[in-house]
């Protein structure tokens, strides 16, 4: 098999509706369907929900950051529909870096979609918002397909799963506004000389 990666720019038209391309990443997903999006809101949510069946898949999750515009509705509904495959980031107070902006959240816009042969990975700007998916932002983002066991692919799955370890799965905590829990890490890392 070749180790050949094909990229392809979504898209070069400024205003170009995503949602079917992104459609098409969920669904290649029948090996394991992986992402984080920092932002979810219902218009974003209906505009997907058919193509996430493969969220059901032992090794399959998504992670959603909890800051608005997330809607704490779509992410109760995501929830219902698969309670064991989503995670949410609460976020980090990171005050010694940026004390207007105290708040560290989960940002990546990364889905990984694998059939067991190829593998796609759709990263870039797109949050599963109705204004990103339907041509309302001008938005951007890079297709990158080739077979499962490219190290590229492998570092995308990397990725993902730091974005899953730092987040929780509790539906209970998904409807109501928390203050985020202190990144003692960071705030150490910071603290460096």
């Amino acid at each position: 098999m070749s180790h050949e990666l094909k990229i392809t720019l979504i898209d070069a038209q400024p205003y170009y509706s995503a949602r079917r391309k992104l459609c098409e990443v969920l669904d290649h997903g029948t090996k394991k369907l992986a992402f984080a999006c920092a932002f979810l809101t219902e218009p974003g949510l209906a505009s997907i929900i058919r193509h996430t069946r493969n969220l059901e898949l032992p090794d399959s999750f998504a992670v959603f950051s909890f800051e608005e515009p997330t809607s704490p509705q779509s992410l109760a509904k995501i929830f219902k529909k698969y309670p064991r495959n989503i995670y949410v980031h609460y976020g980090t107070y990171l005050r010694e870096y940026e004390p207007q902006f105290p708040r560290g959240i989960m940002h990546s816009k990364l889905f990984f979609a694998s059939d067991g042969v190829t593998a796609k990975v759709w990263c870039g700007s797109h949050n599963l918002t109705g204004n990103a998916l339907h041509r309302k932002n001008i938005e951007a983002a890079t297709l990158v397909e080739g077979p499962c066991d490219h190290p590229y692919f492998k570092d995308v799955e990397k990725h993902l799963e730091g974005c899953k370890t730092r987040a929780r799965s509790s539906p209970r905590r998904a409807t109501t506004r928390r203050p985020p829990t202190p990144c003692t890490t960071c705030s150490a890392w910071f603290a460096r000389p």
